[in-house]
Order: structure tokens, then C-alpha cells, then sequence
């Protein structure tokens, strides 16, 4: 089981957003970290139009195991 903890900030500028994703709480492992980072990012790319701007928002995500 991992937790893991996800700050982002979408940034509003002339014509285009763009996201800042940072890690708030580490899972240890930085391999689930950076995937986790990368699909956020990639969520945000596409839905920006729907997000907050300049305001810090956190997701937290937790994966397990799938069992058999």
C-alpha cells in the first residue's frame, strides 16, 4: 500500500495555463512518485479549463496491490 500526496497550482498568463505539480508527501518510492506526478499532470493538461488558478490545491493518492 503507498500514500502519496500531490500539490498543484494552475498558473494563469496571457493566452495559456500551465501546471505546477510538486510532491507533498513522498511514498518512499520514487518510481509510484514521479508516475503519479506525470498522470496528474497529464489530467491537468486536458482539463485545466475546469481547475482553480494560482491557488494551491493537494491530491492525495493511495495504490495497493491488486489482489487475484
Amino acid at each position: 500500500s503507498v500514500h502519496i500526496e500531490l500539490e498543484f497550482k494552475i498558473i494563469s498568463s496571457v493566452g495559456r495555463n500551465s501546471a505546477v505539480i510538486k510532491r507533498k508527501i513522498s511514498s518512499g518510492n520514487l518510481e509510484a512518485d514521479l508516475l503519479s506526478m506525470r498522470y496528474i499532470g497529464h489530467y491537468l493538461f486536458i482539463q485545466q479549463a475546469g481547475q482553480v488558478t494560482n491557488k494551491w490545491q493537494t491530491v492525495k493518492i493511495d495504490l495497493s496491490a491488486k489482489e487475484y
